[in-house]
């Protein structure tokens, strides 16, 4: 079976549907390293298996990435330990996924942490 015939096979159902690790594409596909990721919610990107094998402990193999109902691209994954690879399906597919990613960034970092106020600064250090 070709790409071409997965795609025009494909079961669009959710017991067909693969998760998607927003954590995962984002270091892999974009190179958002260390970054914090609100959890997807939307279900504007919904990615189903064209192909899959079992390898190890997760299945693998070729996925159609679907965002808007909008095929954007097939990705590849020979085993468990690869990444996947991802084949686009026009020059813009990568950019939409890539700000969709980004829209579930966590962008205050500081709002995780204590910042030093003027106050802490100045305040007297006893027992």
């Amino acid at each position: 079976m070709t790409v071409r015939e997965g795609l025009d096979d494909l079961r669009i159902t959710q017991d067909n549907e693969s998760y998607f690790n927003i954590w995962n594409i984002a270091e892999t596909e974009f190179e958002f390293y260390g970054e914090n990721f609100n959890e997807p919610d939307d279900k504007r990107l919904k990615i189903y298996f064209l192909h899959k094998w079992y390898c190890t402990d997760s299945w693998v193999g070729y996925r159609a990435y679907f965002l808007d109902d909008v095929l954007i691209a097939v990705t590849y994954q020979r085993g468990r330990k690869f990444d996947q690879e991802f084949h686009y399906t026009y020059k813009n597919s990568s950019e939409k996924l890539k700000d969709y990613i980004k829209s579930f960034m966590v962008e205050d970092r500081e709002a995780d942490c204590n910042m030093m106020t003027e106050d802490f600064y100045n305040q007297e250090m006893d027992n």
